[in-house]
């Protein structure tokens, strides 16, 4: 028995998550720069909070509700709205640590793979732009991927992760090939079923939006984002930048993925070879109407997941422990950087 082990029967599994989750918050505080930057959109959200339904305020982000509306039920109004972030970041390594658990992963095993997405951008981030709303909708998002048998609750986590940030629509296809490829039975009214189930989400925020624009204008509408101007100015700003945006999300854990994918084609596993390619995919065309490059690339996030879990079943149990610690010491040393337009920001403390 490990340390690991014997934490966990000391504590029990739920202790266990929080502590570690804490933990891995407390290493990207020491390992990032926190200088609580707000950037355009977090001042837009924690001025929603304080009143979401000021129709008279002009406010951009007006169609990504939830975050905001939560923020003002708690009283995490304003400039503690970074609370919400910050809750939900440790809610999501926190579920995923017990999710891992329930997967049959061993305690040690759990501990190194939520670790080495601890040392992503999807840690980092709340912390270096912690009034940004990414943490809860990629949490609602995970909730939704977790339990894709659970129809109920996928389909209410992902309504949720969208009312938060419309970018959680990318993820649709994947969700509904990765509810096809974990359902029992895989035919046409399984797959209308599904489509149906988070297609009802969809009416509800377009429902939404529809009923905002009566009574505001909001600039970051699908007609500002979907327009052949932007996509333009989009690839310019992107194009040279992509490639390092892209690395810098996941650093070394992209390694998993392409290890999983590569077994899963050689043992002819088709159906979840193109669910996990439609996860990149679908996250890489976002780069065609936003460039912000090093944030939107966390939307790939269940690729990551997924090929842990697929390595889990087809790999010998040291094998894996070997792989997951050696990409967990490679995005240790490697510095990490914030990808945005034609920036590069060096988010590690110097």
């Amino acid at each position: 028995m490990n340390i690991w082990d014997k934490i966990e029967q000391k504590t029990g599994k739920i202790p266990m998550a929080v502590l570690l989750s804490g933990f891995l918050y407390g290493i990207a505080v020491l390992y990032t720069q926190t200088e609580w930057y707000t950037g355009p959109h977090g001042r837009l959200y924690a001025q929603l909070s304080l009143n979401p339904w000021d129709f008279n305020l002009k406010n951009e982000c007006r169609f990504r509700i939830l975050a905001p509306l939560l923020g003002y039920f708690t009283g995490l109004r304003g400039n503690f709205f970074m609370g919400i972030p910050l809750i939900f970041s440790l809610l999501f390594f926190t579920f995923l640590y017990l999710y891992a658990r329930k997967k049959a992963t061993s305690v040690k095993m759990a501990v190194i793979f939520t670790s080495l997405l601890g040392l992503t951008t999807l840690r980092f981030i709340p912390i270096f732009a912690p009034y940004y709303v990414d943490s809860v909708y990629l949490f609602w998002l995970f909730l939704a991927f977790a339990f894709v048998q659970n129809a109920l609750i996928r389909n209410l986590c992902f309504t949720l992760a969208i009312f938060t940030h419309e970018s959680s629509l990318f993820l649709l296809i994947p969700l509904i090939l990765y509810s096809l490829y974990e359902s029992d039975t895989r035919n046409l009214a399984t797959l209308v079923r599904i489509t149906g189930g988070l297609g009802l989400g969809i009416c509800l925020l377009f429902s939404y939006r529809l009923w905002v624009t009566q009574h505001a204008e909001v600039a970051y509408s699908s007609d500002f984002y979907l327009n052949w101007e932007n996509i333009q100015n989009t690839l310019k700003a992107t194009r040279q930048m992509a490639p390092l945006g892209i690395f810098y999300s996941f650093k070394f854990a992209w390694l998993g993925v392409f290890y999983a994918l590569y077994l899963s084609f050689k043992n002819k596993d088709y159906l979840w070879l193109t669910c996990v390619i439609s996860i990149l995919l679908c996250t890489f065309l976002q780069l065609l109407i936003a460039y912000d490059t090093g944030r939107l690339m966390n939307l790939a996030f269940p690729a990551l997941i997924l090929s842990f879990f697929y390595m889990k079943d087809k790999l010998p149990p040291t094998i894996l422990c070997e792989i997951m610690s050696l990409m967990l010491l490679l995005n240790l040393l490697c510095a990490q950087y914030y990808v945005v337009q034609w920036e590069v920001v060096d988010i590690c403390r110097g």
